[in-house]
């Protein structure tokens, strides 16, 4: 392996849930967080480039989409 690839951290299997669980337009919230273009924040959640601190990121998104999520739930079930 030479200097310019970095080796993959996450495996397609792991980005794809980790994509399965993202809200809607969060290429764009990613995109602004670390002004990139949403193809290339596109393509690093799909495995074709690589950046950690993107897949870091979504991964904090994702988690607080499911937490808002859950929250939600439980708030419909106690009306």
């Amino acid at each position: 392996m030479d200097n310019n690839q970095a080796k993959k951290v996450f495996t397609t299997a792991e980005l794809k849930i980790l994509r399965q669980n993202l809200p809607k337009g969060w290429q764009g919230t990613l995109a602004n967080q670390f002004e990139l273009s949403e193809s290339f924040v596109s393509h690093v959640l799909r495995g074709h480039a690589n950046n950690e601190l993107v897949v870091l990121a979504a991964v904090e998104l994702a988690t607080q989409h499911q937490n808002q999520i859950k929250l939600a739930k439980e708030a419909i079930l106690t009306l």
